[in-house]
């Protein structure tokens, strides 16, 4: 800041591009600050969304001990599980689609062929039989659970919030090879009405055995079923 010290008299205010302040019966001179703009572009607010879904989704996965077990958390050691999931869904998202696809490992086994029913009071995944003939279980495998998340979103209300990822979990069923047989769900944290209060419904699944200490022993590929 500079002082003007010819007898121009006593200046204030901002003439140009610079501004003049009197202290201490001394004019100091001053580059005028520039006005910030509101204009927020396009590519910052599709970088917000995705960071705001990533951290949505890893909240969901982090809050499930069992779907937390089937990530790979190699790396960093001293990094938290949360921030290795944030980090690895933040990466596989798409800009313009934060829902479909990255959400969960992409790889597992295909060992039984399942149909998913999304009903108003319930929800139901049908084991219809084994993959292939001749399927054999380890012997550690005795249990077997259903666990993933539902992505909402389009709110029937438009004072909601406009994306909500919720845990979902079955409870742990005896591994048998009686066919079918259907396992149903529970939300974790809400109710259905909650679920139904969105048009927009994607759920993303995972079948896995578990031990007799429930530690996971195999998990089946991915199940995607999308609702409006």
């Amino acid at each position: 800041m500079g002082i003007l010290l010819n007898g121009l008299g006593n200046l204030s205010g901002k003439v140009g591009d610079v501004v003049f302040r009197q202290r201490n019966g001394k004019t100091y001179i001053a580059k005028a600050p520039k006005r910030r703009s509101n204009y927020v572009s396009e590519e910052t607010i599709q970088r917000r969304n995705k960071f705001a879904a990533a951290g949505h989704i890893a909240r969901a996965i982090n809050s499930m001990p069992h779907f937390k077990e089937i990530w790979n958390f190699g790396g960093n050691k001293k990094s938290s599980p949360y921030n290795k999931i944030f980090k690895r869904i933040y990466t596989c998202l798409k800009e313009n689609d934060y829902t479909i696809g990255g959400i969960l490992p992409n790889h597992g086994d295909i060992f039984i062929k399942c149909r998913f029913e999304y009903l108003r009071n319930k929800i139901i995944t049908e084991l219809i039989e084994p993959e292939f003939e001749g399927i054999v279980y380890t012997e550690k495998e005795l249990f077997l659970m259903v666990t993933g998340i539902v992505v909402l979103t389009e709110p029937v209300n438009v004072m909601d919030q406009p994306m909500r990822v919720i845990a979902i979990k079955s409870n742990i069923n005896e591994l048998n090879m009686k066919f079918p047989n259907k396992i149903e769900f529970e939300f974790c944290g809400c109710d259905l009405a909650e679920v139904c209060g969105y048009n927009n419904k994607e759920f993303y699944l995972h079948l896995m055995t578990l031990d007799a200490n429930g530690k996971v022993q195999r998990y089946s590929c991915q199940i995607d079923q999308f609702y409006k």
